[in-house]
């Protein structure tokens, strides 16, 4: 993980990337969360209803990173202030502004950063898991080509994950 953060910030720094394009700014934080609350909510009132009415290995067969064994308190803070930025970092600052370099059309740039994000989640082996990647995928991606913050995505995608995260603890197999 410390790699990939090193990899990306040598490629921002070698195509003189401003804090602003990689989405590390303020501005719009307010606009880009009032698009993105209501797929938050409704993705987590999913993950809920998923978790009461179907076996728990079908919504996440997998244990995660100690996840169920941990206690909630490391889980939680491992979630949210390690893996979610890692995971926006690259899949967001990163992949986009990459992609931006050879390919000019941003309908395709968002159909290629929504398959690798849905792709790097398909190891759980979880179709809930799987394609609410790329439903959220697709809503991320529109929103930080939008609005170019990062700080609304990462909220959001903590607040999916910790779903997750919280119902895991709750309905242990």
């Amino acid at each position: 993980m410390l790699g990939g953060l090193v990899y990306v910030t040598l490629f921002a720094w070698s195509q003189q990337l401003s804090w602003k394009q990689l989405g590390f700014q303020l501005t719009n934080f307010k606009r880009a969360m009032m698009v993105l609350i209501r797929p938050t909510l409704i993705t987590m009132f999913f993950i809920a209803l998923l978790y009461l009415f179907f076996p728990v290995d079908f919504v996440f067969p997998l244990g995660v990173a100690g996840v169920g064994i941990s206690p909630v308190s490391v889980s939680v803070f491992r979630y949210s202030l390690v893996s979610v930025p890692f995971q926006e970092i690259l899949f967001r600052s990163y992949l986009i502004n990459r992609a931006g370099l050879v390919i000019s059309n941003q309908l395709f740039i968002r159909i290629y950063a929504t398959i690798i994000f849905m792709l790097i989640h398909i190891p759980f082996k979880t179709l809930p898991l799987t394609l609410g990647s790329l439903f959220l995928g697709w809503i991320w991606v529109g929103n930080f080509l939008k609005f170019r913050n990062i700080y609304s995505v990462m909220l959001s995608h903590a607040l999916v994950g910790l779903t997750y995260v919280l119902l895991m603890f709750i309905f242990k197999p």
